[in-house]
């Protein structure tokens, strides 16, 4: 199955009711209930910490390609635009419009 994806995705559809592949841990469950009702960084650190450690003891997704080689962007910008997946400004300072 293919799926297009941000930067930083929306995790109930992975670990959330009703995910893409009806997977269901009761823990994961708990972690998603309290992301989703805090704020304090050091919960949130603890929480996606623990969660990630559950994704990878279990791995119920695996991923097999993701494209870094694709921008858009308008005509008019031209300068050195290249793909970086962990930039989306990467050169920003060698970009102008046209």
């Amino acid at each position: 199955m293919g799926i297009r994806l941000g930067y930083s995705p929306n995790l109930v559809t992975f670990f959330g009711n009703g995910n893409i592949a009806n997977y269901y841990n009761e823990e994961i469950a708990e972690i998603m209930q309290v992301v989703s009702n805090t704020k304090e960084e050091n919960i949130l650190y603890e929480k996606y910490g623990r969660l990630y450690d559950i994704y990878l003891e279990e791995a119920p997704y695996i991923g097999l390609y993701r494209n870094t080689e694709l921008v858009v962007y308008n005509q008019s910008l031209v300068g050195n635009i290249k793909a970086n997946t962990f930039n989306i400004y990467h050169n920003i300072e060698k970009w102008y419009r046209q």
